[in-house]
């Protein structure tokens, strides 16, 4: 080897990327030290393998080959692609590569330069970023579907309000009677106060702490949200909330499962819709005993914390009932889809049951927080707030 030409792979070995060439058969010719230490092998290992021993499934080989006689047959321009490759391990990784031709004095083709990078930290980052984005365009569009009702609300509060002042003014212009006047006044702090919590369940719920997990009970988080849901309905729409003494802790995230009880309370009263009927959401303890999850299909054991909202309303229709956890559709609600992908995140599980022109109720089940996932001031700690 020339000085040149060992120089020459000095620098690509120097580099934090890795450069790879090989001929029109897809033989590697050529790896620098990245390129090895990206899909795990030993220095001069790559040489002679060739670009379709990295393909993950038989398919992707195929496609590979046939895109390959493509170039050679067409050269047309190159452009960079993501793609994911198999390890000498086992493991996966995704990798970003730039192709370019090669071609000799005679400007024949005789091969191709790739320069590739490990993208799969970059993947996971933009799927973190746009799980972010989806969860705040679903918290704002369940706070779209909910501010009717509370406008309606809060409009009555302010019509107190202002009734309340015009009487305390008349008062004062026509008698001075000290007791009226007190009265009227605590009428209007009594509103302002509704109005001002109303207006706080607005603002903490557009707030947003995304993929945030923490152990926590999680009756004190939705006895909050059931302030914004109650506002939300009707006057034909009763509402109530029950919860066992003790409930253990859960380690998860509060904004996705204040979406998700938020979701679930909307699709009931839709349900509802013209109806005078009943939603209820209930938090307890329970004891699964072979147990099927309705969306992952498997048999479950264990001790969870189930969280229920329960309606009296019309009902799922057993085909879309089947189809519940797919795409967010108009027949089937909104938000069980992502409901269902929260859960399973936090190795839960979801059980819709449904009756035609007799309701729906929803069962969330959430693993209790392991006791070394506890923060060091609530060990020994398990149950309340």
């Amino acid at each position: 080897m020339s000085h040149n030409a060992r120089h020459l792979n000095s620098l690509l070995d120097a580099l934090p990327l890795g450069v790879q060439e090989n001929d029109l058969n897809g033989v590697i010719t050529y790896s620098n030290l990245a390129q090895h230490k990206i899909l795990g092998y030993e220095n001069g290992e790559l040489i002679g393998k060739t670009i379709y021993d990295f393909q993950v499934h038989e398919k992707d080989k195929k496609e590979l080959r046939d895109y390959l006689a493509y170039l050679i047959a067409e050269q047309p321009k190159l452009e960079p692609c993501i793609t994911t490759i198999r390890r000498k391990d086992g493991s996966q990784i995704n990798i970003k590569v730039d192709w370019s031709y090669i071609h000799d004095n005679a400007g024949t083709l005789t091969g191709f330069a790739s320069v590739m990078s490990d993208h799969s930290e970059y993947l996971l980052q933009e799927k973190t970023r746009l799980s972010e984005q989806l969860c705040k365009k679903q918290r704002m569009e369940a706070l779209t579907h909910l501010t009717g009702g509370m406008a309606h609300d809060f409009n009555n509060i302010l019509a107190s309000i202002l009734g309340y002042a015009d009487l305390t003014l008349e008062s004062l212009k026509e008698t001075g009677n000290q007791n009226e006047l007190v009265r009227y006044i605590g009428e209007v702090i009594d509103e302002g106060e509704k109005a001002r919590d109303l207006i706080k369940q607005m603002l903490a719920f557009t707030r947003t702490d995304p993929n945030k997990d923490i152990a926590l009970n999680p009756a004190p988080l939705i006895k909050e949200i059931a302030k914004v849901i109650q506002a939300s309905l009707p006057d034909s729409i009763d509402f109530s909330i029950n919860t066992d003494p003790d409930i253990p802790k859960a380690l998860i995230d509060p904004s996705r499962l204040s979406q998700a009880i938020l979701d679930i309370c909307a699709n009931a009263r839709d349900a509802l819709a013209g109806m005078n009927g009943h939603i209820s959401i209930n938090i307890s303890q329970a004891t699964c005993h072979q147990t099927k999850c309705q969306s992952c299909q498997e048999y479950f054991d264990g001790e969870f914390i189930e969280i229920s909202v329960t309606d009296n309303g019309k009902g799922i229709e057993p085909l879309v009932l089947e189809g519940i956890f797919g795409k967010t559709t108009k027949t089937n609600g909104t938000g069980l889809a992502s409901t269902n992908d929260f859960l399973h995140e936090h190795h839960g599980h979801i059980i819709v049951e449904s009756i035609i022109n007799y309701g729906t109720a929803v069962r969330l089940l959430l693993p209790i927080a392991p006791h070394d996932k506890l923060p060091t001031s609530q060990q020994g700690i398990n149950k309340g707030q």
